[in-house]
C-alpha cells in the first residue's frame, strides 16, 4: 500500500468523523425542548402570525406595537422547528432560536422607548424588517456560525464576521433565526 492510498483514506475517515460529529451536534440541539413561546399567545394569533399576515401588515404591526417581535419570533421558532426539522422537510441546518428570542426582547424594549407617549425622548430610526425573523442559506456567513455549504470538511470552522447581505438585514431590523440546507457545495 502507497503513502498516497494511506493518506487519502485517513483523509475520508476523519471527513466521515467530522461529519457524524456535526449530525450529532445537530440532533442534539434539535432534540432540546422548544424555547418558552410568548405568553398569550393563542391559536387564532399563531395563525394570523404565520399565516395570514404579510410581512409588511406585521411589521406595521409591530412598529406600533400592537404586536412585539417577541410574538412573531416565538411562533416562527415553533413552525421552523415543527415543519423544517427532522419530522417535516429537515430543512434547518443550523438553530439559532435562543439568540433570536433574546434579540427580539431587546428590540422590543429599545421600540418601547421611541413609542409615542414614551418617557424617553430617544428617536432610534426603525428597519424596514423591524423585529422580522429570517432564515439564511447555509452558504451566507454567520459570525460565529459554520458556512458549510453542505460541505462535511468545513464543519466546525465559525465565521469571523458577517457577510455583506447580513449586515444589510440586520441594519434593516431583521433577526437571524436559523440557517437552511443547500444543494452539495452549491452544485
Amino acid at each position: 500500500m502507497s503513502w498516497w492510498w494511506w493518506w487519502h483514506s485517513s483523509a475520508a475517515e476523519r471527513l466521515r468523523r467530522k461529519a457524524a460529529a456535526k449530525r450529532l451536534q445537530s440532533d442534539a440541539q434539535k432534540a432540546l425542548p422548544l424555547p418558552p413561546l410568548a405568553p398569550g399567545l393563542t391559536a387564532a394569533k399563531e395563525y394570523d402570525i404565520a399565516v395570514a399576515s404579510t410581512v409588511e401588515k406585521l411589521v406595521t404591526r409591530v412598529k406600533a406595537g400592537t404586536l412585539s417581535s417577541y410574538e412573531v419570533v416565538s411562533v416562527m421558532v415553533k413552525r421552523a422547528r415543527i415543519c423544517g426539522g427532522a419530522n417535516g422537510v429537515n430543512a434547518v441546518t443550523e438553530e439559532f432560536y435562543d439568540e433570536a428570542l433574546t434579540e427580539a426582547r431587546q428590540k422590543d424594549r429599545e421600540r418601547a422607548l421611541t413609542l409615542p407617549g414614551s418617557s424617553s425622548s430617544s428617536s432610534k430610526k426603525l428597519g424596514v424588517l423591524e423585529g422580522m425573523p429570517i432564515s439564511i442559506k447555509d452558504h451566507i456567513n454567520v459570525k460565529g456560525k459554520d458556512s458549510t455549504t453542505g460541505a462535511a470538511c468545513r464543519c466546525f470552522e465559525p465565521m469571523l464576521k458577517d457577510a455583506l447581505v447580513v449586515e444589510l438585514l440586520r441594519d434593516a431590523g431583521a433577526i437571524i433565526l436559523c440557517k437552511t440546507n443547500v444543494p452539495q457545495c452549491l452544485m
